[in-house]
């Protein structure tokens, strides 16, 4: 405790004087208890989010808030019995600490090194592709991409302090070299697909989102023209933090495999 030294001061004089009866020390341990468990249970909250999930971390502020006007010195015991029941219900269910797919809220700033953040797309998607038709996953869902955090070959869902704004853009096909997995981010945005003259923008619709609990969700998307233009013949999707909306360790971006785009008219003609 913080206030320890003046704690065993107090004790010790009663102790001098045979005055330290039961009630006496209990209540002394009773207001030490209530001063000092908000900022202890507050560094508890924030170690069982980082290791166990938001779950943990919710079940033990909520105990903590309720009992320790009651009976704050037990405060502490009851609140891990039940966040160790809560891990023995998710081991029974096969979630580990390592691969919850909870959210997690751990700082930005002690996530090292900064290759463990990267965005991914959560769904392959759907083909054939076609110019002016909206673009969906293989479950006709609107695009989606989680942010996770991979460490030793494992990966969870991964929480920042605050919202950040991603957006998709269209990559060459072409895009990483032998379809290597080890790009940086200028070798990633050198690769970003602008419009043709007088042609449109090449994805119309939400192309930006805001990145909350580890997740960002985008409405109607659309590629305005085909991929025969380009040198592989085909695009690439990826996803990457909007420039000035994050300050931290860098975030990978979010590539899909790539595929072709036919033009919408080649679709009247085989009446797909």
């Amino acid at each position: 405790f913080t206030g320890q030294r003046g704690f065993a001061s107090e004790l010790r004089q009663w102790g001098d004087f045979g005055m330290a009866t039961e009630d006496s020390v209990r209540r002394v341990v009773r207001e030490e208890l209530q001063r000092t468990i908000p900022e202890f249970a507050k560094q508890i909250c924030e170690y069982l989010s980082a290791q166990y999930g938001e779950q943990i971390r919710e079940v033990f502020r909520r105990l903590s808030e309720s009992k320790m006007q009651e009976e704050p010195e037990h405060v502490i015991p009851q609140t891990l019995n039940q966040t160790d029941n809560i891990m023995m219900h998710q081991q029974a269910n096969g979630v580990t600490a390592h691969t919850s797919q909870l959210p997690r809220s751990v700082p930005t700033e002690h996530v090292q090194p900064a290759s463990d953040l990267q965005l991914v797309f959560t769904k392959e998607l759907l083909p054939p592709l076609f110019s002016e038709d909206a673009i969906k996953y293989d479950d006709h869902s609107h695009l989606q991409v989680s942010l996770l955090q991979i460490k030793h070959g494992q990966s969870c869902v991964f929480s920042l302090h605050s919202p950040i704004d991603v957006e998709i853009v269209a990559l060459d096909g072409g895009f990483p070299r032998e379809n290597s997995q080890d790009w940086n981010t200028d070798e990633f945005n050198s690769s970003i697909l602008e419009k043709r003259d007088n042609k449109r923008s090449l994805i119309l619709g939400e192309r930006k989102a805001p990145l909350r609990q580890g997740i960002a969700s985008f409405g109607t998307l659309k590629l305005t023209d085909n991929s025969s233009s380009v040198r592989t013949k085909k695009f690439r999707l990826g996803v990457r933090v909007c420039p000035g909306s994050y300050k931290g360790p860098r975030i990978k971006e979010a590539i899909t495999k790539s595929f072709r785009v036919l033009d919408h008219r080649s679709k009247r003609k085989s009446g797909v």
